[in-house]
């Protein structure tokens, strides 16, 4: 998932939307779990809420670390019971809170400062909707990346080749390399460059 602050306005209103839903209902099924109604009715409400969160999961928590905002808590035992020190991502273990004495109110706080990034991001986002460069940049990215991809698929750790310094490097000149070809293509659409 890209970056926040490479989004255009109808990801970033998707992901606020996704984000606000996410939270809703972690609100609607901790306060049903702490209410501990027994009827039927609210065990299908607390079951549907849990059904919903299970399946964006992976999708909130990449949205949230595109956002900049960490999931990751650091859990310390009392000292007097002892214990090991532990870090804990909240998004995927959201049904071990409780297990874990934790408050549910520290997951919905992480989610809403990722709400609170992306609203913030709404103006930048709707420029980057009109700004050509923009798309010229997502593309000029996309072709950078390709040979990495390309590596991962091979079965190849596609990550650890890309972050390295010889990736780097390699991501640079095929960077420069379409940022070139694309110049020199527009001149000559343009009629800068005649025949010779």
């Amino acid at each position: 998932m890209r970056d926040y602050s490479r989004i255009a306005s109808f990801e970033n209103a998707r992901r606020i939307q996704l984000l606000t839903r996410y939270r809703n209902d972690v609100v609607e099924y901790f306060t049903k779990v702490r209410n501990q109604d027994r009827g039927d009715d609210a065990s299908t409400a607390r079951e549907s809420s849990r059904s919903r969160i299970n399946m964006v999961t992976d999708e909130v928590a990449d949205a949230i670390h595109a956002a900049g905002v960490p999931t990751v808590m650091t859990v310390t035992p009392p000292p007097i019971v002892g214990g090991y020190v532990r870090e804990v991502e909240l998004v995927h273990n959201i049904f071990l809170i409780d297990d874990m004495k934790l408050s549910p109110r520290i997951l919905v706080d992480m989610v809403e400062r990722a709400i609170g990034v992306y609203t913030r991001n709404e103006r930048a986002a709707r420029v980057r909707l009109f700004n050509p460069f923009f798309y010229l940049g997502l593309t000029l990215d996309a072709v950078a990346r390709s040979p990495f991809a390309l590596a991962t698929r091979l079965g190849l750790p596609g990550q650890r080749l890309q972050n390295s310094v010889l990736g780097l490097l390699v991501r640079g000149f095929v960077y420069l390399a379409t940022a070139a070809a694309s110049v020199l293509a527009i001149l000559q659409f343009l009629g800068y460059l005649g025949d010779r």
